[in-house]
């Protein structure tokens, strides 16, 4: 007599999905400045589709020296419920949620308040619609971006990120959906708020996208190089120690943790310097420096930051990664919103293993949005079981590496 199969669970899972039909995945993000909804119909064995997606950015909190809290609230206030009734208006009936769909909210880490907002609606929108709740760690779903483009095909764990954002600088060895051990951090500030600053005191600030306007003043050097426009003797090299020599027209921009056996084998970053070399060179020149004079210096400046971040990635592989972990990753995750600079992509695929494969998520999805929420909801619910209560509260700092801790996720009992 033959035994029946048993089915894996998720062989289980996509059985009952087609007896049942497939399920729509609602994404909230309120985790900063952005607020962001996006909405999936969840479908057994293929990528989710995309129903709609609505996002507003805060475009001027920057004037402040930053994101101002207050603003950001009000910011949050003002705009998610205008963006959800667009998203499940009259005019959207196939926009309808039930019992047996899946909302996913940013539960943290971020700002307090803004993470409440999110939450808080969504919880109000579970309880009128009968949906199903999971709230989901804000760096997890970047981690996690590049597999929804592959319906988690790929990058296969163990994978290696590199998480690049204005509020973090990590490298992180994922073996599963929720085992992560960080395996560097910076030691002061965050890549992206270096770039920030630097920005800010080249007086290219552009409100929130300050990192951009930096990429495209630093790009407009090189194009002024190779168009024959800009000719100095020596344009931004680095001599065989790894110093920069720069362009009289520029300033001295040198590599953090250069020096001493005790910092160059150290594998964390380093960021906060940058700004202080930025402001220490225009205070020399009197801040008296030409248009031409700012591209050089934001060239080198940006080239600088992401040699040092390179360095501290190969390192790190090289040194802080066990070799038996190391010979099972073939993956490599470039994530956050300063992911989206081309030459940070550059700097970093030159220092990883041939046989690695890049995973970076196109620009859109670099910064903070609802997709990314809603598919590391997805995972989480589908493949780890996971499912918050009505109680859940917002968790400002949420730690990746213990992501299991001090969370009221439970396991659900069914689809």
């Amino acid at each position: 007599m033959l035994r029946p199969r048993l089915l894996s669970h998720q062989q289980s899972w996509n059985l009952q999905c087609l007896l049942r039909r497939t399920y729509k995945v609602l994404g909230i993000e309120t985790s900063c400045d952005d607020t962001s909804l996006a909405l999936y119909e969840r479908l057994p064995g293929r990528p989710p589709i995309l129903l709609d997606y609505r996002h507003a950015s805060l475009n001027n909190s920057s004037y402040g020296g930053g994101i101002v809290p207050n603003l950001a609230l009000r910011h949050h206030r003002l705009n998610l419920a205008t963006l959800a009734a667009q998203m499940f208006g009259t005019d959207q009936p196939t926009h309808t949620l039930g019992p047996q769909d899946l909302i996913c909210v940013t539960q943290g880490p971020g700002m307090p308040a803004c993470l409440t907002v999110g939450l808080e609606f969504a919880k109000g929108l579970a309880i009128g619609r009968g949906c199903r709740l999971i709230g989901v760690h804000h760096m997890l779903a970047h981690l996690l971006t590049p597999r929804l483009l592959t319906n988690g095909d790929a990058p296969e764990f163990p994978y290696l990120s590199l998480l690049v954002s204005g509020g973090h600088t990590m490298l992180v060895l994922s073996s599963s959906v929720l085992r992560h051990e960080i395996v560097s951090n910076t030691r002061d500030i965050a890549i992206g708020d270096a770039v920030d600053k630097c920005a800010r005191h080249l007086g290219i600030a552009e409100r929130h996208m300050n990192g951009p306007a930096l990429e495209q003043l630093a790009r407009s050097f090189d194009v002024a190089v190779q168009a024959g426009e800009w000719q100095p003797e020596k344009v931004n090299v680095f001599d065989h120690s790894g110093v920069p020599v720069p362009d009289p027209r520029g300033i001295t921009v040198t590599v953090p943790l250069r020096k001493g056996s005790d910092r160059t084998s150290v594998v964390d970053f380093s960021f906060a310097a940058f700004e202080s070399m930025v402001d220490r060179g225009l205070t020399k020149k009197k801040n008296n420096v030409s248009v031409e004079s700012r591209a050089l210096i934001a060239n080198q400046v940006q080239r600088a930051i992401f040699k040092h971040t390179a360095e501290k990635v190969s390192l790190a592989i090289n040194t802080a990664i066990p070799r038996s972990s190391r010979e099972r990753i073939s993956h490599f995750v470039m994530a956050g919103g300063v992911a989206s600079n081309l030459e940070l992509r550059k700097a970093i695929l030159a220092v990883l293993p041939k046989k690695w494969q890049f995973h970076c998520p196109p620009v859109e999805l670099c910064t903070d949005n609802g997709k990314m929420i809603a598919w590391a909801g997805i995972e989480l619910f589908e493949h780890e079981k996971l499912q918050s209560d009505l109680t859940m509260g917002p968790l400002p700092k949420w730690s990746l590496q213990s992501i299991s801790s001090g969370t009221d996720w439970h396991v659900r009992e069914s689809l």
